[in-house]
């Protein structure tokens, strides 16, 4: 049986008290809209969780295939939408760099020299 720690692929993130999937739009009537009134924050729309979570990807360098399938949409999309997030070729050659001198401390087995 899966644990917290060890879920299914396919079981839910969010989940009720009882472990069943969260009713998007019970959760928002319910919750959603009384945290952005408590704290004074600006109200958005929940569907704003997954714009927030593909630009954060995208400035920590996720691979763009990767967080294509995991968000079930096209890379295409990704570029038009969030080329903004998708970083610069200074920020693609620090990864090569960081990635090469990492090997280069491990050495030519992957241990250390």
């Amino acid at each position: 049986m899966p644990s917290p720690l060890h879920p299914r692929e396919d079981a839910f993130f969010f989940t009720t008290q009882h472990g069943n999937p969260i009713d998007q739009e019970r959760f928002v009537d319910k919750h959603w809209r009384r945290v952005f009134a408590a704290t004074g924050v600006r109200p958005r729309k929940f569907y704003a969780t997954r714009h927030t979570f593909i630009s954060i990807a995208l400035t920590k360098g996720a691979n763009l295939k990767w967080l294509a399938t995991y968000c079930g949409t096209s890379i295409e999309m990704i570029e038009r939408h969030y080329s903004k997030w998708l970083g610069n070729d200074d920020d693609q050659l620090a990864l090569l760099v960081r990635r090469g001198a990492e090997r280069a401390r491990r050495g030519p087995q992957g241990g250390p020299l």
